[in-house]
């Protein structure tokens, strides 16, 4: 089964300038699926991804920044997410260009990151239009990787040695929630929500909004882009049958140039909570996330001391499971009510290898590819908060990608 994709064909170059182009009848087709969670969170209203098959890699790995940047042989916005097509391949219908490889890069969400007008798909800006969707977009690239991601009318796509691994371009900041053992079987929570989110970079001394990246450039990638599981994943891809001989990484890629706020500044609006009636467990469960970064200046990305978040938190509790009254107090059966804590502060921490808090790692930066997991442990009398840096999906790896299938 094919599901049909519209690409947009640009103009083929060379150094010869504009030519008529010999095509094969084979068409670039690939299929796609997603790596151990969805990608985009369910707030958000594109989770579309857009794929770029180039000609030439040579001016993508050295990211150069003329005015005669490439323009691509294809370019196109796959119009379902990336995990509709896990068990379909869809067809770019365009052919490959006979006795030429093609090159593959891409971005997401695919209709809200455009090309820059001036600069074409060397800079994308994000046009989030609804306050309400700020911070909510997982924002990915796929970097240019010559050994890897090509294919051929002889050597397609869509086989295990060239599938397309997406990088995630802002950090994760997750909440979890649960229960202290001394509420076990006595009081219950439920409805949690995190709002007046805020953050600081100088050690909680200046508060501002949240920071989420609003315009990426192509650039090349420095040993800081290269988060624990994209190596762990690059390491991966050099084991499949095909790639055994590759030596080299990702050589470039989209990085945030500028930022946008978000959740702070009064944006009573910007509510981070889960479903309202699911029980927090002792064991903990997870709330809801957003997507962020540091304040960006002139295309630098601002640091300073220890980062700190401040945020409101306020939760549905009950001394009875079925949480028989609800209000904004003690309800006249004396056994539901809501509890509100404002302006709480964390510091936010590393961990060490067993996952333990590491008071002595101050994070000074949300770095892309990295998960920054906020949990709120309740207990009889209050809500204690811890924040740590962890791989992102600590446990797994969590990149798009655009498997292998039947080379046929």
């Amino acid at each position: 089964m094919t599901a049909a994709v519209c690409f947009t064909a640009a103009a083929c170059q060379n150094d010869g300038g504009l030519q008529e182009e010999q095509t094969s009848d084979r068409t670039v087709a690939v299929n796609t699926r997603v790596v151990d969670a969805a990608a985009v969170s369910a707030a958000a209203s594109d989770n579309t991804f857009g794929v770029l098959l180039w000609r030439d890699p040579r001016k993508l790995e050295s990211a150069q920044t003329d005015a005669g940047w490439l323009t691509p042989y294809v370019a196109g916005i796959a119009p379902q997410p990336v995990s509709y097509y896990t068990s379909l391949v869809y067809d770019t219908q365009h052919a490959y260009p006979s006795g030429s490889m093609l090159y593959a890069t891409g971005y997401a969400p695919g209709n809200i990151l455009r090309p820059d007008a001036a600069e074409g798909y060397r800079r994308l800006t994000a046009t989030v239009t609804d306050e309400l969707e700020k911070g909510r977009y997982d924002f990915l690239s796929c970097d240019v990787w010559k050994e890897v991601y090509k294919g051929s009318q002889t050597d397609p796509f869509s086989q295990d040695k060239n599938c397309l691994y997406f990088r995630h371009t802002a950090a994760r900041l997750s909440f979890f929630a649960n229960r202290d053992a001394s509420m076990t079987n006595r009081q219950y929570v439920r409805n949690v929500q995190i709002t007046g989110l805020q953050m600081s970079i100088d050690g909680g001394q200046t508060w501002t909004a949240m920071y989420t990246p609003s315009a990426f450039e192509w650039q090349q990638l420095s040993d800081d882009d290269f988060t624990e599981s994209y190596l762990q994943t690059i390491a991966a891809v050099k084991t499949v049958d095909g790639n055994t001989a590759v030596t080299t990484r990702p050589a470039a890629g989209y990085k945030a140039v500028e930022a946008m706020t978000f959740a702070g500044d009064g944006n009573t609006g910007f509510v981070l909570r889960g479903n309202a009636y699911d029980i927090v467990p002792g064991k903990g469960m997870y709330i809801d996330s957003c997507y962020v970064c540091n304040p960006i200046t002139d295309g630098v990305v601002q640091t300073g001391q220890q980062i700190y978040l401040k945020m409101d938190v306020s939760a549905e509790m009950s001394y009875s499971q079925d949480f028989p009254q609800s209000g904004t107090g003690i309800g006249s059966d004396n056994l539901t009510f809501i509890r509100r804590w404002t302006g709480l502060t964390v510091p936010v921490y590393g961990v060490t290898t067993d996952g333990a808090t590491d008071t002595g790692n101050l994070i000074k930066e949300f770095k892309a590819g990295n998960e920054y997991r906020i949990h709120l442990h309740f207990h009889p009398t209050g809500v204690f908060i811890t924040a740590s840096e962890l791989p992102w999906n600590y446990g797994g790896t969590h990149y798009v990608i655009i498997p292998g299938g039947d080379p046929q």
